[in-house]
Parts: C-alpha cells; sequence; structure tokens
C-alpha cells in the first residue's frame, strides 16, 4: 500500500476542549495538545484540528485563544455548562475520531497518540482512567467518590469499570448517535460511560496521571455528586431496571430479615412483651419487606416490557414517559391482527 493511500484511510482527529473562565490554563493546554500532532500523525492520525468552545466566559479566555491560528474557537453568547459545550464542539468537528479533555490542565495531552492506537485498533470509546494506578493529585473525598461510582456503574452493567466520570476521551464519532441523549451538565460524563456500556460499546481503558488543576475548580461535591448518581440510576433504568430494582428490593428484604431476626431474638431470650423497640423493629420488618418485594417485581416487569419486543412501539428512551398514542395504536393493530 503506498504512503498516499494509508493517508487516506487514517482517520482524522477533532479535539474538543470546553472552557468557562479558564484563562490561567487555556494557553498552557493549547499548546500542549498543538505539540502533539506529530506524535499523533505517527500514530496513525492523518490530521488532527483542535476546537476550543468557550461557554460564555466573563475573562479573557475566548482573547487568548483566537491568538492561536491553529484554533478553531466557537463561542457561546451564554453558559451552556460542560455538556453542552462539549455537545456544540462535536456537533461541529470534522473527525472520525473526536477527543475531548478539559482546559484545566489536569489531563495529559500526552497520551492522546496512545488511545488514538487503541480507538484505530478496535476499541470504540478509550476513556483515561485516572484510577487504574498512575499519579493522581485529586482531592481525597473527589477520588473515594469515583471509585464509589465506578463500583456502582460496574454493579449495575456486570463490567469492571475504575473511572466513569473522567474528562479525556478518544471515541469514533458514530458512536455518539448509539449514546444520545446525553446532559449538558458535568454529569455528562457518567452519563455516556453508563451508556456506553449498556448499549455494548467497546470501551476500552487506559491510566492515564491526574494533576491539580490550574484555577478554581467548578464541581461542588454534593451537588454534583448527586447529580451523578442521578445521571447514573436514570441512565441505567431503560436498559436493566430489574438489576436496579433487584439491590434495593433486596436490600429491603435483608432489612425486613434483619428485623425479624431481631424481634425472634428478643422471643428466646424471654421477652414476650413488645416495647417501643420491638413494636419499632415489627413495623420496620413490614415496611422493608413489602418495599423489598415491590421493587425487585417492578424491576421484573419492566424487564419483561424491555425483552418483550414492546420496544418496538414504545423506544427503550422513553421507558418512564406516557406511551405516545401512535406506539399504542400499532400495538393495538398487530396484535388484533394477529
Amino acid at each position: 500500500m503506498t504512503q498516499d493511500a494509508e493517508v487516506l484511510r487514517a482517520p482524522r482527529l477533532s479535539v474538543v476542549i470546553p472552557a468557562y473562565n479558564e484563562e490561567d490554563g487555556i494557553a498552557t493546554i493549547v499548546e500542549r495538545v498543538l505539540c502533539m500532532r506529530p506524535a499523533l500523525r505517527q500514530a496513525g492520525v492523518a490530521d488532527t484540528e483542535l476546537i476550543v468552545v468557550d461557554d460564555g466566559s466573563r475573562d479573557r479566555t475566548a482573547e487568548i485563544v483566537s491568538g492561536y491560528a491553529d484554533v478553531r474557537l466557537i463561542r457561546h453568547t451564554r453558559n451552556r455548562n460542560y455538556g453542552g459545550a462539549l455537545k456544540t464542539g462535536f456537533q461541529h468537528a470534522n473527525g472520525e475520531l473526536l477527543a475531548f479533555l478539559d482546559a484545566d490542565g489536569t489531563y495529559p495531552p500526552e497520551f492522546l497518540p496512545q488511545m488514538c492506537r487503541a480507538a484505530i485498533a478496535g476499541a470504540e470509546m478509550v476513556v483515561g482512567s485516572r484510577m487504574a494506578g498512575e499519579r493522581n493529585d485529586s482531592p481525597a473525598v473527589r477520588k473515594f467518590g469515583n471509585f464509589l461510582f465506578a463500583q456502582l456503574v460496574s454493579l449495575l452493567g456486570d463490567h469492571r469499570v475504575t473511572d466513569v466520570a473522567s474528562g479525556m476521551r478518544v471515541f469514533h464519532r458514530e458512536v455518539l448517535m448509539r449514546l444520545y441523549p446525553l446532559p449538558d451538565g458535568l454529569n455528562f460524563t457518567p452519563a455516556m460511560s453508563t451508556r456506553a456500556m449498556h448499549e455494548g460499546v467497546r470501551v476500552t481503558e487506559m491510566a492515564i496521571p491526574h494533576a491539580e488543576r490550574l484555577g478554581r475548580s467548578k464541581l461542588g461535591v454534593l451537588r454534583d455528586g448527586w447529580r451523578f448518581l442521578s445521571s447514573i440510576v436514570w441512565a441505567t433504568l431503560p436498559y436493566n431496571p430489574a438489576r436496579l430494582f433487584g439491590i434495593f428490593g433486596t436490600l429491603g428484604i435483608f432489612i425486613a430479615l434483619l428485623c425479624a431476626v431481631i424481634v425472634v431474638g428478643l422471643r428466646l431470650t424471654g421477652i414476650t412483651e413488645l416495647g417501643p423497640g420491638s413494636l419499632l423493629a415489627v413495623q420496620g420488618a413490614v415496611v422493608f419487606g413489602v418495599s423489598g418485594v415491590s421493587l425487585f417485581t417492578l424491576g421484573m416487569t419492566f424487564n419483561y416490557r424491555n425483552y418483550s419486543g414492546l420496544n418496538q412501539y414504545f423506544p427503550r428512551n422513553a421507558l418512564f414517559l406516557p406511551p405516545s398514542g401512535e406506539g399504542i395504536a400499532r400495538f393495538a393493530l398487530e396484535k388484533w391482527m394477529a
């Protein structure tokens, strides 16, 4: 094969950097990405474009980026949040491979060639994992939160992952259509990881170092932690509700059994009258037992809906929305004519 033919077959890469008030670190990360172009060509990438989406910044971020002739600057007139900025960048990107990383200097663009090699070799998405063994300068509370979210997604998806909230990824453009819709906030990445797992996307994790950010962090531990958890749960529900409801249902049944054991233990020790604590245990056993069985049954019902052929009438991503009149009519007509 000639060199020109190899170049024609090599994919183009579009790197998207969302930036909101990042004047302290945007120049550094832009220059680091631009310096990787020769290494990316050696990794099999035909051409690299760098897109910076200024997400309504009120500082000099856009002014700094506009000074680089090799960078495409896209500006939002108002702040649309992290995920919204990424989706704008993807919409304007020209590459067959898409990548993104943060503007604060925490993620290493020097690992982009390795990640692109993995994507070209067959991975549909390559995630730079901060939790896979390389140096991680994140605060301890965030490390713990990332660990918990990774364990939850691994449990719900039956596939081990180490970092569901990584902000550095390389993936094939066509994968996006399988993952949309995705949220506009910082919960874009955990929702993306969760949907990718359930959609059967071939995901490869690659250990990367993670540095302390330049400038002030925009992530709130409690606020965004709750959003991450909600995104993971709601992204899982349309695919495998039985596993999600089953976990909470089993937990409820376990608590009910524990309460029952406490009551029986009191009875065996000779206590025959129910005091306030015993009454509370009995009530707890009833509530948690009924709730556990109900949740487990609800999950099984939704799974039946998912795998009984009804998805052709009611889309999977509309599982918890009212069914459309068209879907109901198609289902009733075809069943009546069968």
